[in-house]
């Protein structure tokens, strides 16, 4: 049975976002007739609210030793769209993906995202033009010894944007790895990452 692409999830600022998830069909068994569908209807509705703004971030799988980008998250002013990597590029969605990702008038913001960038060309073909890192950001803004040029994400969004958005325990839990936490509740705590890393963008850049 095909498990249901989209999701919703209350954040703590009471934000409802809806999470759309395009699956690894190498491993989940499934068709991909409907992935360039979502993609596309993903890409229209943000194109058409005007914000140029979107949260990037990637989950990290391990193949022989080495690290690869197994997960894309992306969050927009629409909603977030979780697109699991596996195998080579050519999926049939690439196409849209690489126009995404050329568009220049997108920003694509993230934190330490330099070797997932090159990651995503180097195993699939992915270029986004337009990506900015938010530690460069934060550099320039509280100098180069800021504590944030070396904390992971989630402490990074809980100083820039909200103290409370992420329990102190749960800053440093790797869940995409985990053996114990649900699907469900893996695809929840990525919708929760991407999205405070799209409203961490939107203070930082001042968009």
């Amino acid at each position: 049975m095909e498990k249901p692409r989209v999701r919703q999830f209350l954040m703590v600022d009471g934000k409802n976002v809806t999470t759309e998830i395009i699956p690894d069909h190498e491993h989940e068994g499934i068709s991909d007739d409907d992935d360039e569908g979502c993609l596309d209807l993903f890409l229209k509705r943000f194109l058409e609210e005007g914000d140029m703004v979107v949260g990037f971030g990637t989950e990290r799988s391990f193949a022989n030793s080495e690290a690869q980008v197994s997960l894309l998250k992306l969050c927009t002013q629409v909603g977030c769209l979780l697109i699991k990597l596996g195998g080579v590029g050519g999926k049939n969605y690439f196409q849209l993906l690489r126009k995404m990702f050329a568009n220049k008038d997108i920003v694509f913001a993230g934190v330490r995202i330099k070797r997932d960038l090159e990651k995503l060309e180097k195993c699939y073909g992915l270029e986004i033009r337009n990506a900015i890192d938010l530690c460069d950001v934060v550099e320039k803004t509280y100098g180069s010894r800021s504590t944030l040029n070396t904390c992971g994400v989630r402490d990074f969004i809980r100083f820039v944007w909200w103290k409370q958005f992420f329990p102190i325990s749960m800053t440093h839990i790797d869940y995409w790895g985990s053996e114990t936490l649900t699907e469900d509740k893996k695809i929840e705590c990525a919708t929760v990452d991407a999205y405070g890393i799209y409203r961490t963008a939107k203070i930082l850049l001042k968009y």
